[in-house]
Formats: structure tokens, sequence, C-alpha cells
């Protein structure tokens, strides 16, 4: 006999998928930033400060561009 599946509350999913997304989010960021800013091999053990300045660049562009994204898709949706 088949175990059932408890229940999950509508508000516990979408909290779920916000994690998710914020996770999958966070892993691109990671991602991305690191290999445009990073060179392959590690000399010192934090940034050097071209490392770090890249890496914010980064980092500020990309929310830009998700942010600019989230508006258009949103008054596109509205439209």
């Amino acid at each position: 006999m088949p175990q059932q599946q408890p229940m999950i509350s509508p508000a516990v999913a979408m909290a779920e998928q916000e994690i998710e997304a914020m996770s999958d989010l966070f892993n691109r960021l990671g991602r991305i930033c690191h290999e445009k800013c990073i060179v392959g091999e590690y000399h010192e053990p934090t940034l050097t400060k071209g490392e770090s300045v890249c890496t914010d660049r980064c980092v500020s562009k990309f929310f830009d561009v998700s942010y600019k994204v989230g508006k258009l898709l949103e008054a596109r949706r509205n439209a």
C-alpha cells in the first residue's frame, strides 16, 4: 500500500519555491561572476583588488538587469 504524501499548504509551497528560486539566482550569480572575474589559478587567499572590483560590478550589473527585466515583464503582463 503506497504511503500518502502529507498535504503541503500553499504558503509552504510558495516559500519552498521562493527558496529554490533564490538558491538558483545565487548559484548562477556566483558562477557567472566567478568565471568572469576570478583567474583560474589562486595565488592569494583573498581576492585581489581587481577581482574584488570586477565582482562588485558583476553583481551590481546582474541585479540591475534582473530588476529591469522584471519591470519589463510586469509591464507586459499588465498591458
